[in-house]
């Protein structure tokens, strides 16, 4: 039995005792030296931009922290994805899937901390107005695609992570700008979500399953990044 309260120890005990479980095997990458960094930036914002990345499970239950804004790295995996990657209909999947497709594209050490934590801010603030039933609860089938067209308007499009340091911290500051306006980012919300619903209306589509297969689609995502540009 290993008790400890410094929790660079504690995940390397993790790591020594469960490599030979390989049930637990997509879980290592969360604790990564990077993810360490981001958890450590995200927590000690001001209180409004804090979020709580749970690197290990119940890592938070003991503490009183608000419960909304913690974040599980597979959650934020998912809308890192959508949102940087512009891949919404790949992020609905599991991810494991995710991880072994962008394993090496994704949370690199040499990577910016805020441009995760807007995500993470920003996927927060979305589920608060769903929560408080600010936005309308049918609409949260298209979270990803309302990431993926924030983070296309916030970049112009371009790569993000092939952009300067400097460049990135403006969108990082900007996505993070939107969160926080609730009028703001319910504009976007609906931008988006109009931009689906032609879509989907064009195609014949109005049952609930068939929308969700089709978003996730290959031509289907395709189409909206394409008029989602065109929105700018």
């Amino acid at each position: 039995l290993i008790g400890s309260k410094d929790d660079d120890f504690v995940s390397s005990i993790i790591v020594g005792t469960n490599r030979q479980n390989p049930v637990r095997d997509e879980q290592f990458w969360a604790l990564r030296p990077f993810m360490k960094s981001l958890e450590e930036y995200s927590r000690n914002l001001e209180p409004e931009e804090v979020i709580f990345l749970e690197r290990r499970d119940n890592q938070y239950r003991n503490q009183e922290v608000e419960r909304t804004r913690v974040m599980q790295p597979s959650v934020l995996m998912k809308a890192v994805a959508a949102c940087l990657l512009f891949q919404p209909q790949r992020a609905a999947r599991d991810y494991r899937g995710i991880l072994a497709e962008y394993e090496a594209k994704i949370f690199l050490d040499e990577h910016d901390v805020r441009i995760y934590h807007a995500v993470a801010y920003l996927y927060y603030r979305m589920e608060f107005l769903w929560r408080n039933q600010k936005v309308e609860s049918e609409y949260k089938t298209f979270r990803y695609y309302i990431l993926a067209a924030i983070g296309l308007w916030a970049s112009e499009g371009k790569p993000i992570f092939s952009q300067k340091k400097a460049r990135i911290a403006k969108i990082s500051e900007s996505i993070i700008t939107l969160a926080k306006s609730e009028e703001d980012l319910k504009g976007s919300i609906m931008a988006a979500v109009g931009i689906l619903e032609h879509r989907l209306g064009e195609m014949g589509v109005s049952n609930q399953e068939k929308v969700r297969d089709t978003i996730r689609s290959e031509s289907f995502s395709s189409t909206f990044r394409e008029r989602a540009m065109a929105a700018i």
